[in-house]
């Protein structure tokens, strides 16, 4: 089997691809990187492999936006991770400023999580509306694919997301609610109307004459912070609505394409079933074509021209 060194050559390319590497690069030389790329593969004795070498090729636009994509689930899932651990953490019985910082802090990764899921979203019908250069049947399918399995991956995100957050708020509710019962239960006495109008809209002057100032001023605290928690609360109910409307669009998209992707099978299925009765009606026209008493009657006459030409000709030669 022949072979040929290309050592010297590959040599050349690539002292000639550093010394270019910070520059600009032209059409030619982005062809000789190509030619270079295709003497790295294996060798081919084929002379289209010449020609394939000089061939070079852009991708697609949705195949940037599957990448981004990927990256923003996979901060997706990050964020996920820090807001379970900061919500484990919120949880733990405490005073001071490392709650509140903690609250803080869930607040702004729920604001970034959704904030994620809307570019998400955003790209995501930016895929499904661009088309490529060539209308491609096979790019076509493997671009409806990815898009179902990347709307498939975020209908999972946003369910996990969801359901940490109920489960958040259920909790942190909970907890609210057996932090007032110690201090209720100081009181030895049963409860009076005045005891009862704690809850009402004037909780800080109900308190129990026998509490000392420091009990009293925990109760203050307590009330404020209940009123944060119940506003933050708020806040990530107002997200997971936002949330659930995204991918109530992004559901309906899915739906859609796979709407058109079965109208476009069912009218290659027609196409292909009218192209094989229009190719049998052609092969019964060109038998009964072949076959007519009037091909025949043609056929026949040119026998007589051609013979009447003979005649003549005879007929001039013997003169």
């Amino acid at each position: 089997m022949a072979t040929r060194s290309r050592t010297q050559l590959y040599m050349k390319m690539r002292d000639s691809l550093r010394t270019h590497k910070r520059g600009p690069r032209s059409s030619l030389e982005l062809k000789d990187f190509k030619v270079h790329k295709n003497l790295l593969a294996a060798p081919s004795d084929d002379e289209g492999s010449t020609i394939d070498a000089r061939v070079y090729t852009v991708p697609p636009k949705w195949v940037t936006l599957v990448s981004d994509l990927n990256s923003d689930i996979s901060s997706i899932r990050i964020k996920l991770s820090e807001l379970q651990t900061m919500s484990g953490k919120a949880l733990l019985p405490g005073f001071g400023d490392d709650e509140e910082d903690t609250e803080t802090q869930i607040t702004q990764t729920v604001a970034e999580v959704s904030s994620l899921f809307k570019e998400a979203q955003m790209k995501l019908k930016t895929m499904g509306t661009q088309r490529g250069d060539t209308s491609q049947g096979d790019e076509q399918e493997v671009r409806e694919n990815i898009q179902r399995r990347v709307a498939k991956q975020l209908q999972e995100l946003e369910t996990e997301f969801r359901k940490g957050h109920k489960t958040y708020v259920a909790k942190l509710k909970g907890q609210t609610i057996e932090e007032y019962r110690p201090d209720l239960s100081l009181s030895k006495r049963a409860p009076s109307a005045g005891a009862s109008s704690f809850f009402e809209d004037e909780p800080k002057e109900c308190v129990d004459p026998r509490f000392s100032a420091q009990q009293t001023l925990q109760l203050v605290m307590m009330d404020q912070m209940s009123a944060e928690r119940e506003r933050q609360i708020n806040q990530v109910a107002e997200s997971v609505n936002d949330l659930a409307d995204i991918f109530k669009e992004i559901q309906v998209l899915v739906i859609d394409q796979g709407t058109v992707l079965d109208r476009i099978d069912y009218n290659i299925e027609q196409a292909a079933g009218k192209i094989g009765e229009a190719e049998v009606e052609l092969r019964k026209a060109n038998d009964y074509q072949k076959k007519s008493k009037t091909m025949l009657c043609i056929y026949l006459l040119l026998l007589l021209c051609g013979a009447m030409v003979i005649v003549l000709l005879l007929k001039k030669s013997l003169r």
